[in-house]
């Protein structure tokens, strides 16, 4: 079996994670000097921040307790595990750490617990706290934190990244399309890593010998301005017709980028839409039921314009 590359190419160092240079230099002083503050790591899925936080413990060789506070999100968890942890002596002197990931999904009651062993335990233990709400955090406990926001990566940074990926694994690609998965699936690096592996397959070459190539993604402009002709002739079965087999991300990100193609009039009510679908999309079992309403929705809209 294929090893995944969302893995395999996980970033093991400062180096090779996309950051931005001042909070890379940041985190290196810290590091260098074992002086990290607790820390709360925020901002969309697949920007970094659960490598950062793995990064920073093997970096430490810190005694660690991992938690993804999702599965154990109640204040038991905190009163027992994570007491405990913090309580315990650390092995020869190490720093101890414990990483709550998605700490968001902790109660609010389970996140005021966890706000006094910060504080009881601060000489000892220190806590790297990961979310992508940063208002799921209640004020006290970000209050006791560094924040580090992840939020917008430095696109020419993740072009390089992306790049040196299919280079290591010889893969023969074209700049233009990386780019394209950029823009499709700008800030999260994770689903962009994902795309560069479903996308490249082997070929043979002229000599009948396997080769490692990345297929060529649809032309963007092209099917953009199919389904958006198929919308504004109000023919939502046509556009969910031309959107199979796409990952719908990238088809709202198309609509949204080609916005202007859409009568003046009808443009708010359509990014509203692409908005609340793009939302829904993270969440419903079905995406192509929710592309379809989201069709369906948008021609509504324009039948008026037409």
């Amino acid at each position: 079996m294929d090893d995944l590359w969302t893995e395999k190419h996980r970033p093991l160092d400062l180096d090779t994670l996309v950051l931005s240079p001042s909070i890379r230099e940041k985190i290196r002083t810290w590091i260098a000097d074992k002086s990290i503050p607790h820390l709360f790591l925020f901002g969309p899925v697949g920007t970094g921040k659960t490598t950062l936080a793995k990064i920073i413990i093997n970096a430490l060789d810190a005694v660690c307790l991992v938690l993804n506070a999702s599965d154990e999100r109640g204040i038991d968890a905190v009163r027992t595990r994570i007491s405990d942890f913090a309580q315990a002596k650390a092995v020869m002197g190490k720093t101890k750490i414990i990483f709550l990931d998605e700490a968001d999904r902790l109660t609010w009651e389970a996140q005021d617990a966890l706000r006094n062993i910060m504080e009881t335990y601060s000489q000892t233990t220190r806590f790297i706290l990961s979310g992508n709400v940063e208002g799921r955090i209640t004020d006290a406990l970000r209050s006791r934190c560094t924040p580090i926001e992840f939020g917008t990566p430095d696109r020419e940074e993740i072009f390089k990244r992306l790049t040196s990926i299919l280079d290591s694994e010889e893969v023969k690609y074209d700049e233009t399309d990386v780019k394209h998965i950029i823009s499709a699936y700008y800030p999260d690096i994770r689903s962009m890593v994902k795309m560069l592996q479903d996308s490249s397959v082997e070929m043979a070459d002229g000599n009948g010998k396997g080769t490692m190539c990345m297929l060529s993604l649809p032309h963007f402009t092209e099917l953009a301005d199919d389904i958006i002709e198929a919308l504004c002739c109000c023919n939502h079965k046509k556009a969910r017709e031309l959107s199979k087999t796409r990952e719908k991300v990238l088809i709202f990100r198309l609509l949204y980028d080609r916005i202007d193609a859409f009568p003046k009039e009808s443009r708010g009510a359509i990014l509203s839409l692409i908005g609340e679908h793009l939302y829904r999309h993270a969440f419903i079992p079905d995406k192509e039921i929710n592309f379809a309403y989201f069709a369906y929705r948008v021609a509504n809209v324009l039948k008026d314009f037409v």
